[in-house]
């Protein structure tokens, strides 16, 4: 009886012991691979799916998720150039309040998303994409800070791996939001200078919204523009069952016909 008692402690000490460790191990982890805590970006790769107050973290404690959502919150209004006194100080008090809203509960994920558009409203392209770069890692299965990423890379910055590496994401978090691929295919178009991209995200979204007859109005059109007046008929024609109140559409079939 004895025995099996002391073997019992045992095994609960070990277990204690056990515990202990792996936590020191989890704070070395921290402490080597964030040492710049001023960006949100910074923690990116120690995000995995520990539940802190609704947000998603791995070896972030409490002390260390405060801090993170702190220096965004902290961070200094910036104004575009030509914006005007009354535009600034309505930016600034609409901010103020979305921080406040944050403060009192920093998982209110309305007010976090309200911020970024806000921030980049304004001009503060580097604030906006630090909150929506902080909203990946807190909401990692949602589409709509890398949808935000993405377009604001694409058409801002122009940075055409970018916006492809982050509105790519948003399509495999959610492939029925139209939008996303509209906006890939303009920046492939534009930002990139890739046809056959823009053909090719474009036919992903008609293969996975088979229904939408938008996506294949813009095929379309852009096989029109290569002076392809068959796959251009191809498209309309589909897009037309689709919509069959579209006339507009069924002038633009008529007329290609009639070539």
């Amino acid at each position: 009886m004895l025995r099996k008692l002391f073997i019992g402690i045992l095994v609960i000490v070990i277990a204690i012991i056990l515990l202990f460790v792996l936590k020191d191990s989890y704070k070395d982890a921290l402490t080597n691979d964030n040492s710049d805590k001023n960006s949100a970006t910074t923690i990116k790769q120690e995000i995995d799916g520990t539940d802190i107050d609704g947000f998603y973290f791995d070896y972030l404690n409490n002390e260390d998720y405060e801090d993170l959502i702190l220096d965004i919150l902290d961070r200094p209004i910036v104004f575009r150039e030509g914006l005007s006194e009354g535009d600034r100080q309505q930016y600034t008090e609409t901010i103020e309040n979305l921080n406040n809203l944050i403060r009192e509960n920093n998982d209110n994920l309305a007010a976090w998303y309200d911020l970024g558009s806000y921030k980049k409203a304004t001009g503060d392209i580097d604030g906006a994409l630090e909150v929506w770069n902080f909203l990946t890692l807190a909401r990692p299965d949602s589409f709509v800070a890398y949808h935000n990423i993405g377009i604001t890379q694409g058409f801002d910055l122009k940075n055409c791996e970018k916006a492809e590496e982050y509105l790519l994401k948003a399509i495999d978090k959610n492939s029925t939001n139209i939008d996303t691929y509209v906006q890939l295919s303009t920046i492939y178009q534009y930002t990139c200078n890739s046809l056959e991209k823009t053909k090719g995200i474009l036919e992903l979204g008609i293969k996975n919204n088979p229904t939408n007859s938008n996506l294949n109005v813009l095929l379309g059109n852009l096989y029109l523009k290569e002076d392809d007046s068959n796959a251009a008929l191809n498209y309309f024609e589909k897009a037309l069952e689709l919509n069959p109140e579209n006339e507009a559409l069924k002038q633009e079939i008529e007329n290609l016909k009639s070539y």
